[in-house]
């Protein structure tokens, strides 16, 4: 791409960051016909084929100097963007434009709920975004599988909700004024924001809009709800000497348990012996009972002095000694891997461990980020049963969960002893939000092996950094639950850049939406429109007016200046 001097431009938006956030809502602003200048570094380079393929102008420099600002127009800039992957980046590079350009925009990125205030005081224009945050009511409906997503318009409550097509027909004659936003066909093929004289046949899937009292029954229209109720996790009573032998093997090594068991054989072996071949000086022939207490005494090297080895065959008394150089053997090695067990670091997930054996339809969350810790908080703040694996165990959030109550397995989730720990037999889902895509990748497969038949029951919430991965993980690998948090938060970075109000985000199948509200103003192109003159691919699902809230307003009804309408739709064509 040829360069461009980018110095005067006026009314653009300058985005800080190359990585996935970033080029999402470059995409974002592109379709929304707003110029776009990236500043940053070269980062990965499909990002970089993005950038370049989308000809925007890029200002190969750190964001966190001044001259790459300024080459970027940030003089006559409308906003500007943080949205790098650290933190302190962001923080560094939001400061430095309040300083350059005080009446400019600033978005600034920011995962600590506390920096975020604070930045929030410190600038004089601007917004804080967590992108976490924003994306965690996206995971925490797909891992509860409910096939709805509950939207606040004005004083109302409007509901988005997957069912099953049960009768053939266009989408008004079974739905009537039930706004159609995605309809999947049974082949796999997805329609966005469809006419309501669009065609369905039996077995396919169509996410409705509409008010809740109308889609919290729907036993008027020919349709099956989909997804599950939100019903709390449970700690199964189960048998105590079971709970108490998973609880004190865990942690321990093959080597350990082997230990155990060759001391268990031999002391077995040797009550037999002793029952066979030693002679009593008293009349009483030596029963099971003292056979066993004779070898266990023998082994366990205490001499009470009640049996001893005179006046016995030389063949046990050979049988006697190999059993004591043995035992020499297995007590040094036994003693030996029990302080290793007793010391390792694995005693942390043991804790853990002992509420964890007994949990059923529990959920199972992977990875304890920034994400991780707001879909945990969300889960526990409905009343569900939780476990957390994070293989880091000094991560800064493993404190927090277990204040929370959680039970916190710091071992690796690749591993199917972890998950078998974490008793995923009987959990009821499992969200991988680690903040590495192969091993959210792995973790999934491993998941799905570990199950086996029962796989298709666990829905499995996979967390992905690029929407196109996504799309192949769930067309290739089948996983049915793939997510991005570019994809729910790149919308509310680019409203806060524009100006605009976004009231929620939300994924249906693989597709992202936004809800909000626009007002129609008279100077606008809007006045005087009428529904059928908004783009095919949004919803209008509610107009407040001087007469108060008119729900999924009808094909003929016209905008009128002062109006709010409240919108669903993909980002690209709303925004």
């Amino acid at each position: 791409m040829e360069a461009i001097d980018t110095r005067d431009w006026l009314g653009h938006v300058i985005v800080c960051g190359l990585q996935g956030l970033g080029v999402r809502i470059v995409e974002l602003l592109q379709s929304a016909g707003i110029r776009v200048v990236v500043v940053g570094n070269a980062g990965e380079d499909h990002h970089l084929r993005l950038v370049q393929a989308l000809d925007v102008p890029r200002i190969d420099g750190s964001p966190r100097n001044p001259d790459s600002l300024w080459a970027a127009g940030l003089a006559g800039a409308l906003a500007v963007v943080c949205a790098e992957d650290d933190d302190l980046r962001c923080l560094e590079a939001a400061l430095l434009v309040q300083e350059l350009a005080p009446r400019t925009r600033v978005i600034v990125r920011q995962s600590n709920p506390a920096v975020g205030r604070a930045v929030t005081s410190a600038i004089t224009k601007g917004v804080v975004v967590n992108p976490a945050d924003l994306a965690a009511a996206t995971f925490v409906e797909s891992v509860l599988d409910q096939g709805m997503h509950r939207l606040d318009i004005a004083d109302d409550t409007f509901l988005v909700r997957d069912v099953e097509v049960t009768a053939s027909g266009r989408l008004q004659d079974l739905f009537g004024d039930l706004a159609p936003i995605v309809v999947m066909h049974e082949g796999g093929d997805t329609v966005v924001c469809p006419s309501r004289d669009y065609h369905v046949t039996l077995g396919d899937r169509v996410a409705l809009v509409g008010a809740a009292d109308e889609l919290t029954s729907l036993s008027e229209f020919p349709a099956r709800a989909l997804g599950k109720d939100v019903a709390p996790g449970v700690h199964r009573r189960s048998h105590p000497w079971r709970t108490l032998v998973s609880t004190l093997s865990y942690g321990a090594n093959s080597a350990l348990k082997w230990t155990v068991v060759a001391w268990g054989t031999l002391a077995i072996i040797f009550a037999g012996l002793l029952m066979l071949g030693y002679v009593n000086s008293g009349p009483k022939v030596m029963d099971p009972l003292d056979a066993l207490y004779f070898s266990v005494e023998t082994l366990a090297t205490i001499g009470y002095g009640d049996f001893s080895f005179d006046n016995q065959p030389a063949w046990l008394r050979w049988v006697a000694i190999v059993v004591m150089m043995a035992t020499i053997v297995l007590l040094a090695t036994f003693y030996a891997l029990v302080t290793e067990y007793l010391v390792s670091r694995r005693i942390a997930a043991t804790f853990g461990l002992v509420r964890v054996t007994g949990m059923s339809q529990h959920l199972i969350v992977i990875g304890l980020g920034s994400l991780g810790i707001a879909v945990v908080e969300r889960l526990v703040g409905m009343n569900q049963a939780v476990v957390v694996i994070e293989r880091d165990q000094n991560n800064r959030h493993i404190g927090r969960a277990r204040t929370l109550g959680v039970p916190v397995l710091a071992q690796d989730a690749t591993q199917a002893e972890t998950l078998q720990a974490a008793n995923l037999s009987a959990a009821r889902a499992v969200a991988v939000l680690t903040s590495d895509e192969y091993a959210n990748i792995e973790s999934g497969l491993a998941i799905r092996d570990t199950l086996g038949p029962r796989a298709p029951e666990v829905p499995v919430v996979m967390r992905v950094f690029d929407r196109r991965l996504g799309g192949m993980l769930e067309e290739r690998l089948h996983f049915h639950h793939v997510r991005s948090v570019s994809a729910v938060s790149a919308p509310w970075f680019v409203a806060a850049a524009l100006g605009l109000e976004v009231i929620a985000t939300f994924a249906v199948d693989q597709e992202a939406f936004i809800a909000g509200r626009l007002t129609v103003r008279a100077e606008g192109g809007l006045a005087g429109a009428s529904m059928l003159d908004l783009p095919m691919r949004a919803r209008v699902i509610a107009l407040f007016r001087a007469g108060g809230l008119e729900h999924l307003p009808r094909s003929q009804t016209t905008l009128q200046a002062g109006d709010d309408a409240y919108v669903v739709g993909p980002p690209e064509d709303l925004l």
